[in-house]
């Protein structure tokens, strides 16, 4: 009876925790990887925000950004802002975390066929608060990569948009460097795919597949940003890992 009894309260404890934790990463997206690569305590906020928006040292090396001083600039110029705007993105984040599980408790609830006309109503405007939170918490990222990216060139610059528009493919980032159609995404990732599985059995990559990657490794600015990687991200690395800790 006893057992009956506790087993309730410790699974609504444990949903306590899930439901936290998933706010946590609604919130921080990326703050759990910034502290596990060695980035703890002051320096989080800072290496959090550097990968949230793009400049972290694969994607500052695939644009041309090589200098130590050019990296150095880019994490200094982010900094900055961050001491300037303390709240900017963390207040944004938190109002894009409420507000998407306040919609989508409400979807849930609508999509059950089983909410009420005031519940409709009230979805209307969750779904249009979240659409708001998620604008403002864009733009707080946008501020903070506009601002690192302030003393680059032209070149470097348009290097570093392309690739950051084009990271959600999750794909290789000398890949992000190249702008593609729809279907032409569609046919490198599903390339890559057929070779990654053709290596793993053992088998050979089909030749149609090989010519396809071929021809996507011979554009210009996936070969430009592949050179860059294997030359200078090292240095690239060292000189972004320096200028986080100052």
């Amino acid at each position: 009876m006893v057992e009956s009894l506790r087993r309730p309260r410790t699974i609504a404890i444990a949903a306590l925790f899930v439901t936290l934790a998933g706010l946590v990463k609604l919130a921080w997206p990326s703050a759990v990887k910034a502290a596990s690569i060695g980035y703890p305590g002051p320096n989080a906020a800072l290496v959090d925000a550097l990968l949230r928006v793009g400049l972290d040292p694969e994607a500052l090396a695939a644009a041309g950004v090589t200098s130590q001083g050019s990296v150095s600039s880019v994490v200094s110029a982010v900094r900055s802002h961050l001491i300037a705007s303390p709240n900017g993105i963390t207040s944004a984040d938190s109002t894009y975390a409420s507000a998407r599980v306040s919609r989508d408790q409400l979807q849930r609830k609508v999509q059950s066929g089983l909410a009420t006309p005031e519940e409709l109503v009230a979805y209307q405007q969750a779904a249009a608060n979240f659409t708001s939170a998620e604008s403002a918490r864009q733009a707080a990222l946008d501020a903070a990569y506009n601002a690192g990216v302030t003393n680059l060139s032209a070149g470097q610059k348009t290097a570093l948009a392309t690739i950051r528009a084009n990271r959600s493919w999750n794909l290789s980032v000398e890949y992000a460097a190249g702008d593609r159609t729809q279907a032409q995404w569609v046919a490198l990732r599903d390339a890559l795919a057929a070779k990654k599985i053709a290596l793993k059995h053992g088998e050979e990559v089909d030749a149609s597949v090989t010519q396809a990657l071929s021809n996507f490794d011979g554009e210009l600015a996936v070969a430009a940003a592949k050179s860059n990687v294997v030359t200078y991200l090292p240095s690239v690395k060292s000189a972004w890992d320096a200028a986080v800790q100052n």
